[in-house]
């Protein structure tokens, strides 16, 4: 049995693993239950394309989660405060970084990461913040309104 090893799925026991371009996920709208993506969203290009491309994917009622890094946070800043902080320091970051830069990941805060959510279309943003600078979040797909 010869393995075409530019195959990029691989099934195992019903789950099918796809490995693809997270602001391009190669399913038809509305076909996926829930999307996981454990320590990532500080590393995607373009994180607004690549939510806007998980909303597309998810079913009505679906589920997006996921952990990320939280920006260093200041004992002192409320969430506002601390966005507006974290926005300076990235505009600091991209003009040391020059036209084009990389800057290596983004740190994000809860305000943010909300933000871009409810920017994609999806709802029912949580976040639970473990020890200073890591965060578990999740939010949903809205159901589709029927008439019953």
């Amino acid at each position: 049995d010869e393995t075409d090893e530019t195959d990029e799925t691989d099934e195992t026991d019903g789950l099918v693993f796809v490995r693809a371009d997270i602001a391009r996920i190669p399913f038809p709208q509305e076909s996926i239950a829930g999307v996981h993506a454990g320590a990532a969203i500080h590393c995607w290009p373009d994180c607004r394309a690549a939510v806007a491309e998980i909303a597309r994917v998810l079913e009505p009622g679906g589920s997006f989660c996921g952990t990320t890094f939280l920006s260093p946070r200041l004992p002192f800043a409320d969430n506002k405060a601390q966005r507006q902080i974290d926005a300076v320091l990235r505009e600091v970051s991209d003009a040391i970084a020059g036209p084009g830069g990389q800057r290596g990941f983004r740190q994000w805060n809860v305000l943010d990461l909300e933000e871009l959510m409810v920017e994609c279309g999806l709802v029912d943003f949580k976040a639970d913040v473990r020890d200073p600078g890591f965060v578990f979040y999740a939010a949903r797909k809205p159901k589709k309104w029927t008439e019953e």
